[in-house]
């Protein structure tokens, strides 16, 4: 059985930090974008910069289990808020995940559903996400568990934030962690996610992206260390 983790973020800024502290480091190019190889607490692991979006992700988290063949992936980064217990710098740790702009309700189809799996609601590997959840309180880092929602908006809107915390009861927003979930269900590889928060989904977003995005993706980064420590399986 293959040991390696993987580990995939949208933005380089959410990565950075585990690569300062990786160890027999090799990288290599496929399908477009440029893997990185080596261990990280005496254990393998893959990192890759996924960018931007559902379809980056996708195709990114695909060409990981093609080519590396993880026994777990991990999604890490940054999100925007949508619950008061949710602070910037917290932790979302992703139970299930929704993508928030699937709409096919038109045709009788209830919203955010994923048709050919025909579900709302994508689950985590549930080992992995209770690793995960161990491991931000181990680290003193509060967080949260629940519904993230993804699609292809960054969200600085009041209403959007409630239609989309009314609507899948999600605790957060971000733009990637459903397609990767896609990916890895129907590929049937153990995937999780946790996601530092960096905003708050409201009109004053961009300003707090800006001004936390490198803390939040810091905790992040923090909880996979102690997650790769002690996930056994």
């Amino acid at each position: 059985m293959n040991s390696t983790i993987g580990i995939i973020a949208a933005m380089d800024v959410e990565i950075n930090t585990l690569k300062g502290k990786m160890t027999e480091i090799s990288t290599e190019s496929y399908f477009g974008t440029e893997f990185l190889c080596g261990k990280l607490n005496g254990k393998d692991v893959v990192c890759v910069t996924c960018g931007v979006g559902k379809v980056a992700a996708a195709s990114r988290i695909s060409a990981m289990i093609i080519k590396y063949s993880p026994k777990v992936i991990v999604c890490i980064g940054v999100a925007g808020g949508l619950i008061p217990e949710l602070k910037v710098t917290s932790l979302a740790i992703a139970e299930n995940s929704v993508q928030h702009d699937m709409d096919t309700s038109p045709l009788g189809d209830p919203v955010g559903m994923v048709s050919g799996i025909n579900m709302i609601y994508i689950p985590s590997n549930e080992y992995a996400t209770e690793t995960l959840k161990k491991s931000a309180d181990e680290c003193g880092i509060q967080n949260v568990l629940g519904t993230v929602a993804s699609g292809d908006q960054f969200i600085c809107d009041g209403g959007k934030k409630d239609y989309i915390k009314s609507t899948f009861n999600a605790i957060a927003c971000d733009m990637e962690i459903a397609s990767m979930a896609y990916v890895c269900y129907i590929n049937n590889v153990p995937f999780c996610a946790c996601k530092a928060i960096s905003d708050n989904g409201s009109d004053d977003a961009q300003m707090q992206f800006n001004e936390f995005v490198s803390i939040a993706a810091e905790n992040s980064a923090k909880v996979i260390e102690k997650f790769i420590s002690l996930y056994n399986r």
